[in-house]
């Protein structure tokens, strides 16, 4: 974890930052933010469009020393990123994240191929019938290509992206730091192109939603409908807004802001009410305000009528301002910093991959092979630091041998000359030494075969009594290693080593549960990985699947063992 991090904030307006000291502490304090405007078009709904002109706006805000680290957290809130409720057996955060592609195509709008996914676990429950325990969360998944066009941006910027998260989790972790409720809060924050719901139940989130509308919206609808540029629309909304009685010259004006505020303002009772009919046991008591979008004057008010709900507007607990700052500058923003102060704060939690049942909402969204070349980098300097230990070493060890061979010169001549005659005595049983060295020839090459030896017969009965009840083996085929020949590895960065592949066709009178053989597999001697492959079910109901099984080498001392015995 990082005792310094910026939290990055893209927005369609304008992309924000924030630098947290101790983001890794309970006691994070708020060192810097800064903001740079963004033209139109530069970023579309929370989607980078011109990488080049954020990148140049990031570099202004480094180029000024105005931040003293580069290690970033990235933001990720568009309407191509989903998040949805989700129930899965319990089981470990590792297994459950293998098994999400099996399971979530029917709950995304794009190709599982094309996503990035992670799931926060919210409750656990004992389950119905024979499904077993229950582990009820959210799914998380994101286009890879937007994720990739934001991690591009900070590339360019010559920033390290450390973590890419989700900004509905980000924000409520900015709200909801260093205080505890037992209420259900809805956290509403609107942004210039997009809006997002979070729904939290003693602080931790049941639900969230990204809409695609925003200030923006607004904006242009002014500008075309009206004729006029974008400052003069800006000026109209901040000064007209929601007002029941415009003068005279407003009248047009305020009939387009009501009637495209109250489109967002109906979505965002929608939502509401839709989670009020699908969670019968909770009742919302309260709105948290934050965004752009929502210094719209009358904005809280008309929604507060249409949701029937109190309203407040946020602002971030548990974070000291650093003395360098204004502090009545930053209330001045009216939390246009929180998404960032959240990001910031979510790489506290970056060492815990297997996240805690209602902990601190945070979602991986980095894609797996940017996180194995950052490890493979970190292994490469590790590398290069010991060699560099090595050679001072070595140099030392050498510094130290050279001084001693030259104060016991005499020493080591005596030394050569014992050693030459103990050369000369050798040679007499030179050619007992060479039968002792064939013998121990001979003895490894019999060695190396039966190291290399598996017991199929018996590693299959091992197999079939792992698998489920009902679950038989129909075919099999093994490639293995030879005592010649090196076994071929997966070109896959951090795949482990294996000695052998067995593709098994299996039968089942039901249809399989993947994780279920998953997990069988998992406790045979020497497994390495499963792959789950096509599941068809013929005439007569029986379901016929693939299963290619990777083992080590830990099969070879059992199958000689066995055979032995």
């Amino acid at each position: 974890m990082k005792s310094r991090v910026v939290g990055i904030d893209i927005g369609t307006s304008a992309v924000r930052a924030v630098e947290l000291g101790g983001a890794d502490t309970d006691t994070p304090i708020l060192l810097r933010y800064f903001e740079e405007p963004l033209p139109m078009g530069a970023v579309t709904r929370g989607e980078v469009v011109d990488v080049e002109v954020v990148a140049s706006a990031l570099k202004r805000m480094w180029g000024a020393d105005k931040f003293s680290s580069r290690d970033v957290v990235l933001g990720m809130g568009n309407n191509r990123v989903v998040a949805r409720n989700l129930s899965v057996p319990s089981m470990s955060m590792r297994r459950i994240r293998e098994s999400l592609p099996f399971q979530v195509q029917d709950l995304l709008s794009f190709p599982v191929k094309d996503a990035l996914l992670d799931f926060y676990p919210i409750s656990e429950t004992a389950g119905e019938g024979d499904s077993g325990p229950q582990i009820k969360g959210l799914l998380i998944a994101a286009v890879k290509d937007v994720v990739a066009g934001n991690l591009k941006v900070a590339r360019a910027a010559k920033l390290s992206a450390i973590e890419v998260d989700l900004m509905p989790f980000a924000l409520s972790r900015a709200i909801t730091h260093g205080t505890t409720t037992d209420r259900v809060i809805a956290q509403i924050d609107v942004g210039s192109g997009k809006t997002s719901v979070v729904i939290t139940d003693a602080g931790v989130p049941q639900f969230v939603r990204l809409l695609p509308a925003g200030g923006n919206d607004l904006t242009k609808a002014l500008k075309t409908q009206l004729g006029i540029d974008e400052d003069a629309a800006e000026n109209l909304k901040r000064t007209v807004g929601l007002t029941r009685s415009p003068a005279l010259e407003h009248t047009e004006a305020a009939t387009i802001i009501r009637d495209v505020t109250y489109d967002l303002l109906e979505g965002l009772r929608n939502t509401l009410s839709y989670f009020s009919n699908s969670r019968l046991d909770l009742t919302v008591t309260q709105i948290v305000l934050t965004g752009g979008g929502t210094h719209l004057p009358g904005f809280d008010a008309a929604l507060s009528v249409m949701a029937k709900l109190p309203i407040v507007f946020a602002a971030p607990t548990g974070i000291a301002v650093g003395s360098g700052l204004d502090a009545k500058k930053l209330r001045a923003t009216q939390g246009t910093f929180l998404v960032a102060v959240g990001l910031a704060l979510g790489s506290r939690a970056s060492a815990n991959l297997e996240k805690t049942i209602g902990g601190e909402p945070r979602a991986d969204l980095m894609p797996p092979e940017v996180t194995a070349g950052r490890q493979a980098k970190s292994l490469r300097r590790r590398l290069a630091l010991v060699m560099v230990v090595v050679i001072a070493v070595g140099a030392v060890v050498s510094g130290l041998v050279w001084r001693e061979a030259t104060v016991s010169a005499t020493e080591l001549q005596a030394a050569r000359d014992r050693t030459a005659a103990l050369l000369l005595q050798g040679d007499q049983f030179f050619e007992l030494r060479s039968v002792e060295n064939a013998i121990a020839e001979s003895k490894s090459a019999v060695d190396v075969v039966q190291a290399t030896d598996i017991d199929w017969r018996t590693y299959l009965i091992t197999v079939q009594a792992a698998l489920p009840a009902g679950v038989t083996i129909g075919s099999v085929s093994v490639d293995a290693t030879t005592p010649f020949e090196e076994y071929a590895q997966s070109e896959v960065p951090l795949q482990a080593a294996r000695v052998a592949t067995v593709e098994m066709g299996l039968t089942s009178p039901t249809l399989p549960s993947i994780p279920t053989w998953l997990d069988a597999m998992a406790e045979l001697p020497g497994f390495v990985d499963a792959d789950p492959g096509a599941i068809s079910r013929s005439a007569e109901g029986i379901y016929t699947a693939t299963l290619t099984l990777h083992i080590n080498d830990v099969v070879y001392s059992a199958a000689t063992k066995t055979g032995k015995e």
